[in-house]
């Protein structure tokens, strides 16, 4: 099986995201953002994920626009 870059690179980011939020919790005036910014990283990770495995192409090319 080939191997899907999209995948892989999507859950780097979510995983460097989560990393460099832990390193900026210990600021002030930061926590909601640090949470928007998780949620949007592992947001693009599990759009890209459920997107494998499609009902339809327009359920896929939802997922992925």
């Amino acid at each position: 099986m080939k191997e899907n870059l999209l995948l892989k690179y999507s859950e780097q980011l979510a995983v460097d995201i989560e990393k460099l939020c832990q390193d900026l919790s210990n600021a002030k005036g930061v926590s909601n953002t640090l949470f928007q910014i998780r949620k949007s990283s592992s947001s693009v990770f599990a759009n890209v994920s459920e997107a494998q495995y499609p009902q339809s192409l327009a359920d896929m090319l939802s997922k992925l626009i």
